[in-house]
């Protein structure tokens, strides 16, 4: 009685609910493969980051470090490389559950197709996030957490909570506002036109303006909210943390006290250089395209269309970022999420079409690229795999890649191994008449 009470209890799993478990695991286990490929621990530049607070004025990119100061005032406990290393992976892995989440969100939106588990898994393997582990300790982990946050609270109709968490993201750097903030007006629109079609009333735009207000006071106010002599105050509060290199003691400051001014008079004559990079096209388009042909796809959008032109504009708005920034592999890889982002924005609101056979197979070729294509890094580091150890460490997403896409088409056996309707061993060995 007993033997058969528990074998009644013993979950039995049906082939939906088998496969589903298997493409969550295929998921975790790219994401995991492709952020070891560049994982470390958080570089001089980063950790001074930590260390900023509103001690030395209201500085921009000091909120994470005045609540980590308060904290470790509070807990008695010293601000050393361990902590911001557990803190920097902290956030890291909490990116990166969020990011899963939003994977399988578009996935079940599209009713596990496999045209949508393959644009997940194009940007699990992506460039980005290579970009993303090799960035531990910096702020982008927390920023697109929180833009990913606010357009949660717009889509549930809590417009102005999720303006204000653009502006603690624009305080925790402001870079958000066009790395999160666009893809935050994409959804808007979105809703918008869905509100127009169901009657109900069109949201107002004036919320849209706030973090823009923000912004421009943030620029245009800057040096006048610092303390006095930031720069050396700030550098010999930088000089008791041991572990940290004489020179980010000195050129961190200066280089976080410059106005927005002096960024583009020092970024913007190799601006052209930078934008027009091949090596960066070939790094980034491939995924780009793919996630691109499959958003177009599965929410028909038209080409040459308004919603086109604002859809490519957010997704590559970043890159203006090369006006005033250095660090072009990195700028770059930003399309890739500012696109996902996108793609996920779009399932929360609209249901998706069938895919395209074509967005599918892109797709493949763009993981294959993926896992081929080494990601520039910083500070001198390269990828901690070489070929053919990425090769075989992806052998089982490309797999899975094509076992989702020969397993969803309808074709039979005989339509596989045919060309133009003949089989190929009719046409490799063919019967002759007298044969008859």
């Amino acid at each position: 009685m007993a033997a058969n009470l528990s074998q009644h209890r013993e979950p039995r799993f049906d082939v939906t609910s088998a496969r589903k478990l298997g493409i969550v695991a295929l998921m975790i286990y790219t994401v995991f493969v492709t952020s070891s490929r560049a994982f470390r621990t958080p570089n001089d530049f980063a950790e001074v980051h930590w260390l900023l607070d509103y001690r030395f004025g209201f500085v921009k990119r000091a909120l994470i470090g005045e609540i980590v100061s308060v904290a470790a005032s509070i807990l008695s406990l010293p601000l050393t490389a361990r902590l911001i290393f557990r803190l920097s992976a902290a956030a890291l892995l909490i990116y990166g559950v969020v990011l899963i989440v939003i994977s399988l969100r578009i996935v079940s939106k599209s009713r596990w197709s496999a045209g949508s588990v393959l644009a997940a898994l194009v940007f699990l393997s992506s460039p980005f996030i290579v970009m993303s582990a090799h960035l531990i300790g910096y702020y982008d982990n927390i920023v697109m957490v929180l833009g990913i946050f606010s357009i949660v609270l717009l889509v549930k109709g809590k417009t102005w909570l999720g303006v204000f968490v653009q502006i603690i993201a624009l305080f925790v750097h402001e870079t958000s506002i066009i790395l999160v903030f666009p893809c935050f007006c994409l959804a808007w629109l979105l809703l918008n036109s869905q509100h127009q079609k169901s009657g109900k009333p069109p949201l107002t735009f004036i919320p849209l303006l706030i973090p823009i207000i923000t912004f421009l006071l943030m620029v245009f106010f800057q040096e006048k909210l610092l303390a006095k002599d930031f720069v050396n105050s700030f550098s010999s509060y930088l000089a008791q943390y041991k572990f940290l290199e004489l020179d980010s003691n000195t050129h961190v400051p200066v280089w976080i006290a410059r106005s927005f001014s002096e960024y583009l008079s020092y970024q913007v004559p190799v601006f052209p250089q930078r934008i027009s990079a091949g090596e960066m096209h070939g790094l980034v388009l491939p995924t780009a395209l793919a996630l691109l042909c499959f958003l177009g796809s599965v929410y028909q959008i038209r080409a040459f269309s308004i919603e086109s032109l604002v859809l490519l504009n957010v997704s590559f708005v970043p890159q203006l970022m090369h006006f005033i920034a250095w660090d072009t592999a990195r700028i770059w890889t930003y399309s890739i999420f500012c696109i996902f982002l996108c793609l996920w924005t779009y399932s929360e609101i609209f249901a998706a079409y069938d895919e395209t056979a074509a967005s599918k197979y892109l797709c493949l070729a763009a993981i294959i690229a993926n896992a081929i294509v080494l990601t520039p890094l910083l500070d001198g580091a390269v990828d901690h795999y070489d070929l053919v150890t990425r090769i075989l460490l992806y052998v089982p997403v490309v797999a899975g890649a094509a076992l989702l896409i020969f397993t969803q088409d309808k074709l039979s056996k005989i339509e596989r191994l045919s060309i133009q309707g003949v089989e190929i061993s009719k046409l490799l060995l063919p019967k002759r008449p007298s044969d008859n």
